[in-house]
């Protein structure tokens, strides 16, 4: 239910920002594809508007119906630069609570936080939010840095930024970093654009207080390293409670000239981690011609939790496409198209999986929602129904 919820608010909040809002908190019954007939979801907006502006709003929702969500600060200011917090009861307008890495600390350099963010509530009720900071130096010269933070359950009416506990766990060419949680096990994975454009993999046994890194996902893997090597888009990190695998989604291209030349990523890869992050297998979901670009950010991958089953998704630029995986990743159904005319581009997917149910939103221009095809793994079909423009 948790992942379910986060992703709709998440990728609804995202299209209020891009039409003007500031920021907003959605108060709605929970969509999923819906029966055939002419009704729509309805919405309750409540606009959260913050002096120094707000964007990329993340949104996670605990088994308890708790809320947390995180956003990027539009203004610099200099005396307090970073990441907005916000909690809650789920339907209710949420609380702010402040700047959530501003009290990041480093040797000899001054951090700013909101260059990216996630936010996660696990299974034990914590609340964990990696984001993306920038350390500079009294020189002017910057280095990004990935956080780690950790907050007691925002259940608790006494619930303060001042409870949580930060760290820095990198200071590499990082970015975009991911986090997800399996009990008190907690993952973040962030590209290190500076390396070889690895994706580097830590992980905390202990709600996110100690880190210790991990092997990386893109590391021994043959032939998908040969490609993803300088060469990849990083999607999200899944924790599977079913299995307890870590999986890893990321668009990659081809070796040769292609790779020398230009970034198409005509790859879908997804690497299994049955050791919490020891050792990696990864396996191609997807591939599309050569020339073709898979990178349009982001590819996405979601875990039922009651069945662990997996599906990705994705954007070639104009349609978005799905697949499914019952085995744990080690084979993929082929790809069903999503979008479909009149729509001419559909982008930034997303992906939420429940008890059997399957939900995809994405952003498309051009043409209404249509009626999806039968998904893979015997999935009923649907009718995928949607508003201003976000269908799912």
């Amino acid at each position: 239910m948790r992942i379910r919820q986060r992703l709709l608010l998440s990728i609804l909040l995202g299209s209020l920002i891009l039409v003007g809002l500031v920021a907003a908190a959605l108060a709605i019954p929970l969509v999923r594809p819906a029966k055939a007939g002419p009704s729509s979801p309805s919405f309750t907006v409540t606009p959260l508007l913050l002096s120094d502006g707000s964007s990329e709003p993340e949104i996670s929702i605990g088994h308890d119906g708790t809320m947390g969500m995180v956003s990027l600060q539009w203004l610099f200011d200099p005396t307090v630069f970073g990441t907005q917090l916000w909690t809650g009861p789920f339907g209710a307008t949420p609380t702010p609570q402040g700047v959530v890495d501003g009290a990041l600390q480093h040797p000899g350099k001054t951090i700013f936080g909101a260059g990216a963010a996630d936010v996660d509530i696990g299974s034990t009720g914590r609340l964990h939010i990696t984001t993306l900071v920038f350390l500079q130096n009294p020189n002017n010269q910057a280095q990004l840095g990935v956080s780690a933070i950790t907050c007691p359950s925002p259940a608790s009416g006494s619930f303060s930024i001042s409870q949580c506990s930060a760290q820095i766990i990198d200071t590499t060419e990082s970015d975009r970093p991911w986090i997800t949680s399996d009990g008190p096990h907690v993952y973040i994975s962030y590209h290190d654009s500076g390396n070889s454009s690895l994706i580097h993999l830590q992980r905390s046994d202990d709600d996110g207080f100690t880190w210790q890194r991990v092997a990386d996902p893109v590391v021994g893997q043959g032939g998908t390293t040969a490609d993803a090597t300088f060469n990849n888009i990083q999607g999200n990190l899944v924790a599977d409670p079913h299995s307890h695998n870590v999986y890893d989604v990321y668009a990659a291209g081809e070796t040769g000239v292609l790779k020398g030349r230009t970034f198409t990523p005509n790859h879908i890869i997804v690497s299994r981690s049955s050791d919490m992050g020891q050792h990696w297998t990864a396996t191609t979901a997807f591939t599309a011609p050569a020339g073709t670009s898979l990178g349009n950010i982001f590819p996405a991958l979601a875990v039922d939790p009651t069945n662990g089953t997996l599906y990705a998704v994705w954007s070639d630029g104009h349609t978005v496409s799905l697949a499914s995986s019952t085995d744990q990743g080690n084979h993929w159904s082929s790809a069903v198209a999503i979008s479909s005319a009149p729509a001419t581009t559909a982008m930034l997917p997303w992906v939420a999986a429940d008890n059997g149910t399957v939900d995809v939103v994405y952003f498309l221009h051009g043409g209404h929602a249509q009626p999806a095809r039968p998904l893979p793994g015997g999935h009923r079909p649907a009718e995928w129904q949607g508003r201003d423009h976000l269908y799912g």
